[in-house]
Protein backbone atom coordinates (compact mmCIF):
# COMPACT_ATOMS: atom_id res chain seq x y z
CA UNK A 1 0.00 0.00 0.00
CA UNK A 2 1.40 3.38 -0.94
CA UNK A 3 2.27 5.56 2.02
CA UNK A 4 1.95 9.31 1.95
CA UNK A 5 5.20 11.20 1.77
CA UNK A 6 5.96 14.85 1.53
CA UNK A 7 8.54 15.55 -1.16
CA UNK A 8 10.39 18.81 -1.58
CA UNK A 9 13.54 19.85 -3.35
CA UNK A 10 15.86 22.76 -3.85
CA UNK A 11 16.58 24.44 -7.15
CA UNK A 12 19.99 26.04 -7.28
CA UNK A 13 20.40 29.44 -8.93
CA UNK A 14 22.06 32.69 -7.97
CA UNK A 15 19.69 34.83 -10.03
CA UNK A 16 17.07 36.90 -8.19
CA UNK A 17 14.22 35.42 -10.21
CA UNK A 18 13.38 31.74 -10.45
CA UNK A 19 13.14 30.31 -13.96
CA UNK A 20 9.41 29.99 -14.47
CA UNK A 21 9.86 27.67 -17.44
CA UNK A 22 11.78 25.02 -15.54
CA UNK A 23 9.96 21.84 -14.61
CA UNK A 24 11.00 19.67 -11.73
CA UNK A 25 9.42 16.35 -12.55
CA UNK A 26 10.66 12.80 -12.67
CA UNK A 27 10.48 11.53 -16.20
CA UNK A 28 11.66 14.66 -18.02
CA UNK A 29 14.78 14.21 -20.11
CA UNK A 30 18.08 14.98 -18.47
CA UNK A 31 18.77 17.75 -20.97
CA UNK A 32 15.54 19.56 -20.21
CA UNK A 33 15.63 19.62 -16.43
CA UNK A 34 17.68 21.51 -13.88
CA UNK A 35 20.36 19.64 -11.89
CA UNK A 36 18.09 19.64 -8.85
CA UNK A 37 15.04 18.12 -10.52
CA UNK A 38 13.71 14.82 -9.27
CA UNK A 39 15.17 13.02 -12.28
CA UNK A 40 18.69 13.94 -11.19
CA UNK A 41 18.11 13.31 -7.50
CA UNK A 42 16.31 9.99 -8.04
CA UNK A 43 16.49 7.31 -10.70
CA UNK A 44 19.20 5.09 -12.15
CA UNK A 45 21.90 3.06 -10.44
CA UNK A 46 24.02 4.20 -7.48
CA UNK A 47 26.86 2.51 -5.59
CA UNK A 48 28.31 3.57 -2.27
CA UNK A 49 28.51 2.97 1.44
CA UNK A 50 25.92 2.94 4.20
CA UNK A 51 26.84 3.72 7.82
CA UNK A 52 24.91 4.29 11.03
CA UNK A 53 25.54 6.76 13.85
CA UNK A 54 24.18 7.35 17.34
CA UNK A 55 21.49 10.03 17.47
CA UNK A 56 22.72 10.99 20.94
CA UNK A 57 26.48 11.29 20.50
CA UNK A 58 27.01 11.02 16.74
CA UNK A 59 29.42 8.13 17.32
CA UNK A 60 29.79 5.49 14.63
CA UNK A 61 27.85 2.26 15.10
CA UNK A 62 29.97 -0.41 13.33
CA UNK A 63 28.53 -3.22 11.23
CA UNK A 64 26.92 -5.77 13.61
CA UNK A 65 29.29 -8.64 14.28
CA UNK A 66 26.82 -11.31 13.16
CA UNK A 67 27.26 -10.00 9.60
CA UNK A 68 31.07 -10.17 9.80
CA UNK A 69 33.24 -13.29 9.21
CA UNK A 70 34.68 -14.69 12.44
CA UNK A 71 38.25 -14.18 11.24
CA UNK A 72 37.63 -10.46 10.79
CA UNK A 73 36.06 -10.23 14.24
CA UNK A 74 39.00 -12.05 15.82
CA UNK A 75 41.45 -9.61 14.25
CA UNK A 76 39.34 -6.62 15.26
CA UNK A 77 38.56 -5.74 11.64
CA UNK A 78 34.93 -4.78 12.05
CA UNK A 79 33.87 -2.70 9.02
CA UNK A 80 32.50 0.76 9.70
CA UNK A 81 29.91 0.49 6.92
CA UNK A 82 28.21 -1.72 4.38
CA UNK A 83 28.79 -1.35 0.65
CA UNK A 84 25.47 -0.91 -1.14
CA UNK A 85 24.14 -0.83 -4.69
CA UNK A 86 20.89 1.10 -5.07
CA UNK A 87 18.56 0.86 -8.06
CA UNK A 88 15.71 3.31 -8.65
CA UNK A 89 13.08 3.57 -11.33
CA UNK A 90 9.84 5.44 -11.67
CA UNK A 91 6.53 3.73 -10.92
CA UNK A 92 3.49 4.38 -13.08
CA UNK A 93 0.90 5.01 -10.38
CA UNK A 94 0.11 4.20 -6.80
CA UNK A 95 -2.79 2.12 -5.56
CA UNK A 96 -5.11 5.11 -5.61
CA UNK A 97 -4.20 5.99 -9.18
CA UNK A 98 -2.79 9.39 -8.23
CA UNK A 99 0.03 10.70 -10.39
CA UNK A 100 2.05 13.88 -10.60
CA UNK A 101 2.06 16.22 -13.59
CA UNK A 102 4.32 13.84 -15.54
CA UNK A 103 2.13 10.83 -14.87
CA UNK A 104 4.58 9.56 -12.26
CA UNK A 105 3.23 8.49 -8.89
CA UNK A 106 6.47 7.50 -7.26
CA UNK A 107 9.65 5.50 -7.32
CA UNK A 108 10.63 1.89 -6.76
CA UNK A 109 13.92 1.61 -4.89
CA UNK A 110 15.95 -1.57 -4.43
CA UNK A 111 18.96 -1.70 -2.09
CA UNK A 112 21.48 -4.54 -2.39
CA UNK A 113 23.55 -4.64 0.79
CA UNK A 114 26.88 -6.43 0.38
CA UNK A 115 28.04 -8.58 3.29
CA UNK A 116 31.69 -8.36 4.43
CA UNK A 117 33.79 -11.30 3.22
CA UNK A 118 37.34 -12.64 3.16
CA UNK A 119 39.23 -15.26 1.14
CA UNK A 120 37.25 -17.27 -1.39
CA UNK A 121 34.08 -15.50 -0.34
CA UNK A 122 35.27 -12.41 -2.21
CA UNK A 123 34.51 -14.15 -5.51
CA UNK A 124 30.85 -14.75 -4.65
CA UNK A 125 29.60 -12.20 -2.16
CA UNK A 126 26.57 -12.70 0.03
CA UNK A 127 24.01 -9.93 -0.29
CA UNK A 128 20.74 -8.85 1.26
CA UNK A 129 18.16 -7.09 -0.93
CA UNK A 130 15.32 -4.86 0.23
CA UNK A 131 12.73 -2.94 -1.75
CA UNK A 132 10.56 0.05 -0.94
CA UNK A 133 8.18 2.33 -2.76
CA UNK A 134 8.60 6.12 -2.48
CA UNK A 135 5.38 7.93 -3.48
CA UNK A 136 5.59 11.44 -4.87
CA UNK A 137 1.96 12.19 -4.09
CA UNK A 138 0.04 12.98 -0.94
CA UNK A 139 -2.86 10.63 -1.65
CA UNK A 140 -4.37 9.62 1.65
CA UNK A 141 -2.20 12.02 3.63
CA UNK A 142 -3.87 13.90 6.43
CA UNK A 143 -0.73 15.06 8.18
CA UNK A 144 1.42 16.43 5.38
CA UNK A 145 1.19 17.50 1.78
CA UNK A 146 3.88 17.95 -0.87
CA UNK A 147 5.64 21.26 -0.56
CA UNK A 148 7.58 22.98 -3.32
CA UNK A 149 9.69 25.35 -1.23
CA UNK A 150 12.76 26.22 -3.25
CA UNK A 151 15.97 27.75 -2.03
CA UNK A 152 18.32 29.56 -4.38
CA UNK A 153 22.03 29.06 -4.79
CA UNK A 154 24.73 29.26 -7.41
CA UNK A 155 24.67 26.73 -10.28
CA UNK A 156 28.44 26.27 -10.17
CA UNK A 157 28.13 24.84 -6.68
CA UNK A 158 26.06 22.01 -8.13
CA UNK A 159 24.45 21.00 -4.83
CA UNK A 160 20.75 20.07 -4.65
CA UNK A 161 18.60 19.00 -1.73
CA UNK A 162 15.20 17.42 -1.24
CA UNK A 163 13.48 15.70 1.66
CA UNK A 164 10.82 13.04 2.04
CA UNK A 165 8.63 12.26 5.04
CA UNK A 166 6.38 9.26 5.73
CA UNK A 167 4.01 10.24 8.55
CA UNK A 168 2.71 6.75 9.26
CA UNK A 169 6.28 5.54 9.83
CA UNK A 170 7.50 8.77 11.46
CA UNK A 171 10.49 8.59 9.12
CA UNK A 172 12.27 11.43 7.31
CA UNK A 173 15.10 11.38 4.78
CA UNK A 174 17.12 14.28 3.43
CA UNK A 175 18.98 13.81 0.14
CA UNK A 176 21.85 16.02 -1.03
CA UNK A 177 23.32 15.70 -4.52
CA UNK A 178 26.60 17.14 -5.71
CA UNK A 179 26.88 17.32 -9.49
CA UNK A 180 30.54 18.35 -9.35
CA UNK A 181 31.68 15.18 -7.62
CA UNK A 182 34.71 14.59 -5.49
CA UNK A 183 37.35 13.23 -7.88
CA UNK A 184 38.55 15.03 -10.99
CA UNK A 185 39.58 11.69 -12.56
CA UNK A 186 36.04 10.29 -12.43
CA UNK A 187 33.73 10.31 -15.44
CA UNK A 188 31.01 12.94 -15.66
CA UNK A 189 28.47 10.33 -14.58
CA UNK A 190 30.32 9.09 -11.50
CA UNK A 191 31.14 12.67 -10.48
CA UNK A 192 27.45 12.94 -9.57
CA UNK A 193 27.39 11.97 -5.90
CA UNK A 194 24.56 11.72 -3.40
CA UNK A 195 24.40 11.84 0.40
CA UNK A 196 21.25 10.52 2.06
CA UNK A 197 20.48 11.02 5.75
CA UNK A 198 17.58 9.00 7.19
CA UNK A 199 16.09 9.53 10.64
CA UNK A 200 13.31 7.76 12.53
CA UNK A 201 11.23 9.84 14.93
CA UNK A 202 10.28 8.17 18.20
CA UNK A 203 6.71 9.19 19.14
CA UNK A 204 6.69 7.78 22.68
CA UNK A 205 9.18 10.29 24.04
CA UNK A 206 9.23 12.77 21.15
CA UNK A 207 12.88 12.17 20.29
CA UNK A 208 14.75 11.11 17.20
CA UNK A 209 15.58 7.43 17.30
CA UNK A 210 19.01 5.84 16.87
CA UNK A 211 20.57 5.09 14.57
CA UNK A 212 20.92 7.89 12.03
CA UNK A 213 21.43 6.23 8.65
CA UNK A 214 23.87 7.93 6.28
CA UNK A 215 24.54 6.76 2.74
CA UNK A 216 27.20 8.26 0.47
CA UNK A 217 26.99 7.02 -3.10
CA UNK A 218 27.85 7.90 -6.67
CA UNK A 219 25.77 7.48 -9.78
CA UNK A 220 27.09 4.67 -11.96
CA UNK A 221 24.33 4.43 -14.54
CA UNK A 222 21.29 6.34 -15.74
CA UNK A 223 19.58 2.97 -16.18
CA UNK A 224 18.29 0.97 -13.24
CA UNK A 225 19.01 -2.74 -12.93
CA UNK A 226 15.92 -3.16 -10.81
CA UNK A 227 18.06 -4.54 -8.01
CA UNK A 228 19.06 -7.56 -10.09
CA UNK A 229 22.84 -7.12 -9.99
CA UNK A 230 23.31 -9.95 -7.49
CA UNK A 231 20.48 -12.20 -8.68
CA UNK A 232 21.74 -15.74 -9.18
CA UNK A 233 24.98 -15.03 -7.30
CA UNK A 234 28.38 -14.32 -8.78
CA UNK A 235 28.77 -10.74 -7.56
CA UNK A 236 32.47 -10.38 -6.72
CA UNK A 237 34.47 -7.90 -4.66
CA UNK A 238 36.26 -6.43 -7.67
CA UNK A 239 32.98 -5.49 -9.36
CA UNK A 240 31.69 -3.88 -6.18
CA UNK A 241 34.93 -1.97 -5.67
CA UNK A 242 34.83 -0.64 -9.23
CA UNK A 243 31.25 0.51 -8.77
CA UNK A 244 31.79 2.12 -5.37
CA UNK A 245 35.13 3.56 -6.50
CA UNK A 246 38.55 2.23 -5.56
CA UNK A 247 39.42 5.24 -3.43
CA UNK A 248 36.10 5.05 -1.60
CA UNK A 249 36.52 1.31 -0.94
CA UNK A 250 40.00 1.82 0.44
CA UNK A 251 38.98 4.75 2.65
CA UNK A 252 35.28 4.63 3.58
CA UNK A 253 33.77 7.99 4.50
CA UNK A 254 32.63 6.47 7.80
CA UNK A 255 36.26 5.97 8.86
CA UNK A 256 36.70 9.74 8.87
CA UNK A 257 35.63 12.41 11.31
CA UNK A 258 32.95 15.05 11.28
CA UNK A 259 33.70 18.74 10.79
CA UNK A 260 34.97 20.60 13.85
CA UNK A 261 31.99 22.94 13.82
CA UNK A 262 33.18 25.17 16.65
CA UNK A 263 36.43 25.79 14.80
CA UNK A 264 35.54 25.71 11.11
CA UNK A 265 31.98 27.07 11.03
CA UNK A 266 32.19 29.94 13.51
CA UNK A 267 31.97 33.34 11.84
CA UNK A 268 29.80 35.49 9.62
CA UNK A 269 27.51 33.86 7.06
CA UNK A 270 25.45 35.14 4.15
CA UNK A 271 22.18 33.20 4.21
CA UNK A 272 20.12 32.81 1.01
CA UNK A 273 16.44 31.92 1.11
CA UNK A 274 13.72 32.25 -1.44
CA UNK A 275 10.46 34.04 -0.78
CA UNK A 276 7.51 35.01 -2.93
CA UNK A 277 7.24 38.68 -3.81
CA UNK A 278 3.45 38.43 -3.90
CA UNK A 279 3.31 38.14 -7.69
CA UNK A 280 4.01 34.42 -7.93
CA UNK A 281 7.70 35.14 -8.50
CA UNK A 282 10.31 33.78 -6.11
CA UNK A 283 13.19 36.07 -5.25
CA UNK A 284 16.48 35.39 -3.53
CA UNK A 285 16.38 36.99 -0.08
CA UNK A 286 19.69 37.29 1.74
CA UNK A 287 20.68 38.19 5.26
CA UNK A 288 23.96 38.38 7.16
CA UNK A 289 24.19 36.40 10.40
CA UNK A 290 26.95 35.84 12.94
CA UNK A 291 27.34 32.32 14.27
CA UNK A 292 29.51 31.93 17.36
CA UNK A 293 30.70 28.72 19.01
CA UNK A 294 27.59 28.67 21.21
CA UNK A 295 25.38 28.30 18.13
CA UNK A 296 27.07 25.02 17.21
CA UNK A 297 27.29 23.53 20.70
CA UNK A 298 25.02 20.92 22.21
CA UNK A 299 23.33 22.79 25.05
CA UNK A 300 20.54 22.69 27.62
CA UNK A 301 18.18 25.66 27.79
CA UNK A 302 15.54 25.38 30.53
CA UNK A 303 13.32 22.43 29.60
CA UNK A 304 14.69 22.03 26.06
CA UNK A 305 17.97 20.52 24.92
CA UNK A 306 19.54 21.36 21.56
CA UNK A 307 21.84 18.71 20.10
CA UNK A 308 24.37 19.30 17.31
CA UNK A 309 25.93 16.24 15.67
CA UNK A 310 28.76 16.56 13.16
CA UNK A 311 28.94 13.30 11.23
CA UNK A 312 31.55 11.97 8.79
CA UNK A 313 30.77 12.92 5.21
CA UNK A 314 30.27 16.65 6.00
CA UNK A 315 26.79 16.07 7.44
CA UNK A 316 25.45 18.12 10.37
CA UNK A 317 22.26 17.22 12.25
CA UNK A 318 20.71 19.66 14.73
CA UNK A 319 17.56 18.94 16.73
CA UNK A 320 15.88 19.83 19.98
CA UNK A 321 14.32 17.66 22.66
CA UNK A 322 11.38 17.27 23.01
CA UNK A 323 11.45 17.31 19.23
CA UNK A 324 10.02 20.40 17.58
CA UNK A 325 12.74 21.40 15.09
CA UNK A 326 15.10 19.30 12.97
CA UNK A 327 17.77 20.67 10.65
CA UNK A 328 19.98 18.53 8.40
CA UNK A 329 22.77 20.20 6.45
CA UNK A 330 25.61 19.34 4.09
CA UNK A 331 28.85 21.33 3.96
CA UNK A 332 30.85 21.75 0.75
CA UNK A 333 34.32 23.20 0.44
CA UNK A 334 36.02 22.17 -2.80
CA UNK A 335 37.23 23.50 -6.16
CA UNK A 336 33.66 24.09 -7.34
CA UNK A 337 33.07 26.54 -4.46
CA UNK A 338 36.43 28.26 -5.13
CA UNK A 339 37.60 27.43 -1.63
CA UNK A 340 34.57 28.98 0.05
CA UNK A 341 32.57 27.07 2.64
CA UNK A 342 28.98 26.48 1.51
CA UNK A 343 26.27 24.94 3.70
CA UNK A 344 23.01 23.68 2.19
CA UNK A 345 20.29 22.87 4.71
CA UNK A 346 16.76 21.56 5.22
CA UNK A 347 14.74 22.51 8.30
CA UNK A 348 11.35 21.23 9.40
CA UNK A 349 9.20 21.95 12.43
CA UNK A 350 7.25 19.16 14.10
CA UNK A 351 4.13 18.96 16.19
CA UNK A 352 3.38 15.65 17.86
CA UNK A 353 -0.24 14.48 17.69
CA UNK A 354 -0.66 12.23 20.74
CA UNK A 355 -4.07 10.96 19.67
CA UNK A 356 -2.79 9.40 16.44
CA UNK A 357 0.80 8.92 17.65
CA UNK A 358 2.29 10.56 14.56
CA UNK A 359 3.98 13.86 13.78
CA UNK A 360 2.49 16.74 11.87
CA UNK A 361 5.27 18.58 10.07
CA UNK A 362 5.69 21.96 8.46
CA UNK A 363 6.74 22.52 4.88
CA UNK A 364 10.49 22.21 4.55
CA UNK A 365 12.53 25.39 4.75
CA UNK A 366 15.57 25.26 2.51
CA UNK A 367 18.48 27.65 2.31
CA UNK A 368 22.11 27.83 1.33
CA UNK A 369 24.73 29.76 3.23
CA UNK A 370 28.16 31.07 2.32
CA UNK A 371 30.79 31.69 4.99
CA UNK A 372 32.19 35.19 4.58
Amino acid sequence: MAMAMAVAMTRLHLSTKANENEESVLGSSQKEVSPSSLSSIYGGEFAGQSATFSSISGELIPVPEHYVPKSMVEWGQIPSCFEVIVSEEKAGSDTDGAEDSAGVAGLNQWTVQVMPEVGCGLDNLDTMKTQKYIPFTSTGATTSTPDNAFALTSPEHGVSVCSVFIPIENWIECIFTNENGENEHESELTKSTRTRVGINLFPNNQQIKSPIDTVKERKVSNESSGGSIADGGGLDARTVSNLVGQANSNRPFSDGKGINVEKELVGQWTVHKNQSNGNDVDVDVTEIVDRDAQYWKTKDDNDKKTTTLSLPGNVIVQYDSPLSTLEISFVVNDEATLGKTIRVSMKREFHYCAESEIYVISDAEYCWEEKN
